[in-house]
């Protein structure tokens, strides 16, 4: 493993889809972080979205790597300092809505003073 990713040969028939879930675990049995399974627990979560651009992989196909091994190549631009509307110098957050089968999504995006 580096920089946290790793190397998996394909599992299952090429061209499907294969899902990884991966959530640390602490050898104390008691310690409160191992509660809740993969599914975790209610509460606040810190989410990391790395964007690519569209037919341009940022990994090879059997690398897979946690947010630390990743760095997008989106051309997404969405606050200071990458980008200031004209129109709307002030602002400092960004609201997406995302419908699915399943639910909808509100990801608000905001300025937290920290740029990788």
């Amino acid at each position: 493993m580096e920089n946290g990713s790793v190397v998996l040969e394909p599992i299952g028939l090429a061209g499907f889809p294969q899902y990884i879930i991966a959530r640390p675990g602490y050898i104390d049995p008691d310690d409160p972080r191992n509660l809740g399974g993969s599914e975790g627990l209610p509460g606040k979560y810190r989410t990391i979205f790395t964007l690519n651009r569209l037919g341009f992989s940022l990994l090879p196909e059997t690398r897979h790597s946690f947010a630390s091994g990743l760095k997008g190549d989106s051309h997404l631009a969405i606050t200071r300092p990458a980008f200031t509307n004209p129109n709307l110098p002030d602002a400092d957050q960004i609201e997406i809505r995302a419908k699915t089968d399943n639910r909808d999504f509100v990801f608000i995006g905001f300025i937290t003073g920290h740029w990788d």
